[in-house]
């Protein structure tokens, strides 16, 4: 299971809490259940499975099955796949999984994987396909190499090498001979893959992901670079039949009606359709969203066309070239972000873009194809939401923000870049982030961003103090400026260990680790190690709800969520079964705590968590002053929950120190202490009063 290299955000939206909690004997179970969805999936294959007329893909998530012809889909396998091939004669699927060869003789229930005791070597497997003329099964892996067995996968034999081959995409049969497009351009074989030769020169070292053979022989070939390629004469010579820059030609097809298919890859995806043996190609209308094409099947006992893409598998009514989608139950898409907005909808980011439940996951929809990773979301009001997004193309990376509850977004700022997640300032009320190198802020709602520091890594402010806080790979800092200068922190864990950091409503800052958890209740100058349960490691995705609890995820596998009722110094298990691959949590203002997946979508609790006890929760500090705004001098009141030292500290708006004291070991109760202004010009001035336990803030205005 990997990490996003960038934290996010958990959002607790806030809401007025129940007067009365259910107070219980002992704590109800809690745990995981699925919602419903959102399953995007990247399907890599898809093959009818002739003699059933049934359905098998294969995507990033596993290998899944369909009797339905694709409106239900049942999972076979939890694992990442490529390939499928059928052997109708033997009823065997085989499949490139984890880049090996596997195979099922009971529709995918169990599989086997290939070593090389049958005589398959350990290497890395792109296509596994069968021939029925010649009844063999052939393997094609890195760098050209090919294997081949003659009696169901029960041993194995190499033969030749594909000539300036890295890589295969795509095998058809014509006749008697096999004809493969690879990497270095098209190879045939006419002795069942014992051997292979190049198909003619004209197209050799061409990068080609796709072949095709209509009925009439003429042979279609797709590039990695958008061309189609048609040959009359068996592919002694070529003739260029379309272009489609930046669109690899991956996946072509034949219908009943002769009428021929072709989908692309890419950024900017085509579907084509050809009704005059490839001579013209025509484009057809693109599956919403739109998603890179890497295959195309026909089902010549239902009539249906199958589209896999980066999206799911798509049907197409080739009468009315409309489609359908049949993406439900398929599961692949790493939803490696997730939050709640202040209106309490559900986001979370994948690959394809960011889906949005207003239902509490029941129901999902897309609001942005993105085809890039949304890393974090910060949601800032009930309209102003951030979303990270990154994906190595300058065209889509960069901070995109929403400012009607995630329906729709718009990229803003740091095209090209790389942006942390975006925070704000709970006094100046101002917005800050980072990118690769740099620090910016934002007193626009994000419209436009102005230079801080020179500075990088994971930001998180102390919403009492106001203090930025600075997590990167050298450590982590502290800036009591706004950013403009940084200060080392005392730190007590390996700099390889450190993984995200987090700020508690309460003011608490606590760094997730490897190996724990270490938190600071006064901006960094003492920590603490957090009492975590035993075997507890890897900590992650913390989140805080309406009562100060505070949850995360601890483990790589065999994960379980832990829960803080005391602020983070102490930790129990709380949901001791996760799913396998839970990656982000985040908790509504119902209670509702939910977790996003690399692979098996969103997983809420199925309970609310209302019916918790309110344990342990620390005293609150309440402070108030009056009169404010003031002359020369104002009177701060505050009442302690326990006895305590308290300091009290008076800043400026840029952050500057222009008071403060200590007043030892104060009694419980209402205190009081006056501020003498008089020396000091008029404006907004923000006072802090801090105890062992607890801070509180405020502002105050100075009138001349």
């Amino acid at each position: 299971m990997f990490r996003a290299t960038f934290r996010f955000l958990s959002i607790a939206c806030t809401a007025t809490l129940l007067s009365t909690l259910c107070a219980l004997s002992a704590l109800a179970q809690f745990n995981f259940v699925p919602t419903n969805g959102p399953y995007s999936a990247i399907v890599n294959d898809v093959k009818v499975l002739s003699s059933r007329s049934q359905l098998m893909a294969i995507t990033t998530a596993g290998v899944f099955f369909s009797s339905d012809s694709g409106y239900h889909w049942v999972t076979r396998l939890e694992q990442e796949g490529w390939n499928l091939a059928y052997d109708n004669n033997h009823e065997i699927i085989y499949a490139t999984i984890l880049e090996r060869i596997h195979y099922s003789t009971d529709l995918g229930v169990s599989w086997t994987r290939i070593d090389s005791t049958r005589g398959l070597p350990e290497d890395n497997y792109y296509i596994v396909y069968y021939s029925q003329l010649s009844n063999r099964v052939i393997a094609f892996g890195t760098m050209g190499s090919v294997y081949y067995s003659t009696n169901a996968g029960t041993n194995w034999f190499g033969s030749n090498s594909l000539y300036n081959a890295e890589y295969c995409n795509f095998v058809i049969s014509v006749q008697d001979s096999l004809i493969i497009a690879t990497s270095g351009g098209l190879f045939f074989s006419t002795n069942g893959g014992v051997s292979w030769n190049p198909l003619g020169n004209s197209l050799l070292g061409i990068p080609l992901v796709s072949i095709l053979r209509t009925r009439a022989g003429t042979l279609i070939a797709g590039s990695e670079n958008g061309r189609i390629y048609r040959s009359t004469n068996h592919g002694t010579t070529w003739s260029i039949q379309g272009f489609f820059p930046n669109c690899p030609l991956r996946a072509s097809s034949l219908t009943s009606s002769e009428t021929l298919l072709m989908g692309s890859g890419g950024s900017f995806p085509v579907y084509l359709q050809s009704q005059n043996d490839g001579v013209n190609w025509t484009t057809l209308p693109i599956p919403s969203p739109v998603m890179p094409c890497y295959n195309i099947i026909y089902d010549s006992l239902t009539h249906y066309s199958y589209f896999c893409n980066a999206d799911g598998i798509f049907r197409l009514n080739t009468i009315n070239n409309s489609w359908t989608n049949l993406t439900n139950g398929l599961r692949g898409s790493a939803m490696i972000s997730i939050g709640v907005t202040k209106r309490g909808s559900l986001l979370t980011g994948t690959w394809f873009g960011i889906f949005r439940s207003s239902d509490e996951g029941q129901s999902w929809s897309m609001e942005d194809t993105l085809s890039a990773w949304v890393w974090g979301f910060s949601s800032i009001d009930s309209n102003l939401i951030f979303a990270s997004v990154y994906s190595g193309y300058a065209n889509r990376d960069g901070l995109y923000r929403s400012l009607d509850d995630g329906q729709h977004w718009t990229r803003i700022a740091f095209t090209g870049a790389l942006p942390c997640i975006v925070v704000q300032h709970p006094v100046t009320r101002a917005l800050y982030t980072t990118d690769q190198t740099t620090m910016y802020r934002s007193t626009n709602s994000g419209t436009t961003w102005e230079f801080v520091s020179q500075v990088f890594g994971d930001l998180a402010i102390n919403p009492v103090t106001g203090t930025i806080f600075r997590l990167t790979g050298l450590g982590y800092f502290r800036s009591f400026d706004l950013g403009r200068t940084w200060q080392p922190l005392h730190q007590n864990s390996s700099m390889e260990s450190l993984n995200h950091v987090f700020t508690s409503s309460q003011g608490r800052l606590f760094i997730q680790t490897f190996e724990g958890i270490e938190y600071t209740f006064d901006d960094g100058n003492t920590w603490q190690y957090s009492q975590l349960p035993v075997g507890s490691s890897y900590i992650d995705g913390m989140c805080e709800d309406d009562n100060h609890n505070l949850y995360c995820l601890s483990g790589l596998e065999n994960q379980r969520v832990l829960r803080s009722t005391d602020q983070g110094t102490s930790w129990s298990v709380f949901i001791d079964e996760t799913p396998a691959d839970a990656y982000q949590l985040a908790i509504n203002s119902r209670f509702v705590l939910f977790s996003s997946t690399v692979r098996h979508g969103v997983y809420r609790s199925n309970t609310p968590l209302t019916m918790l006890q309110r344990e342990h929760l620390l005293p609150q500090l309440t402070t108030n002053c009056y009169p404010n705004p003031f002359n020369s001098t104002t009177t701060l009141h505050y009442s302690l929950p326990k006895p305590s030292d308290v300091t009290i500290s008076v800043t400026d708006i840029l952050g500057r120190q222009v008071k403060e004291v200590l007043l030892p070991l104060q009694p419980t109760g209402e205190r009081k202490w006056v501020f003498d202004g008089s020396n000091l010009s008029s404006g907004n001035y923000y006072y802090q009063v801090s105890t062992s336990t607890s801070i509180a803030t405020g502002k105050i205005t100075l009138v001349k």
